[in-house]
């Protein structure tokens, strides 16, 4: 299978290439249609209530991932619609190569698939937003 750019190529096949949009809608239906895998819960806990972001950090394999998949599971059973959750792994290779300004279309693209007014609460977790090129640093 080919790989899908944003940019195609000069003298490349147009068709093998998918906007940005279209990627995005791709991984958040996808999402949506998963199963969260079995998490083991751990005592740590993160308050997703507050208007600010809360990152995770830690060496790799030490299961930050299956700590999101444990916060997403709360949410859930807290009542949360998956429709207001979004968990997207911005290290997929379907989503390469996309820049720091294209994520401005995620919420766009997700309230376009998954309809909610500008004031329902939306949890954005994400992994590996060093994969994206342009961000701005955090420091």
């Amino acid at each position: 299978m080919s790989s899908i750019y944003d940019r195609p190529i000069s003298g490349c096949d147009q068709s093998l290439y998918m906007d940005t949009k279209a990627k995005l809608k791709t991984a958040i239906v996808e999402w949506q249609e998963s199963t969260l895998p079995a998490v083991h819960y751990r005592k740590s806990h993160i308050q997703m209530d507050l208007p600010h972001i809360n990152d995770i950090i830690g060496v790799r394999r030490c299961g930050k991932s299956y700590f999101m998949y444990q916060m997403i599971s709360v949410l859930l059973m807290q009542g949360v619609p998956k429709s207001c959750i979004l968990y997207l792994n911005l290290d997929d290779d379907r989503l390469q190569p996309i820049q720091g300004d294209e994520l401005s279309q995620l919420i766009d693209t997700f309230r376009e698939l998954y309809a909610s007014s500008d004031d329902q609460k939306l949890y954005f977790l994400h992994e590996k937003p060093g994969c994206v090129r342009g961000l701005p640093p955090l420091s």
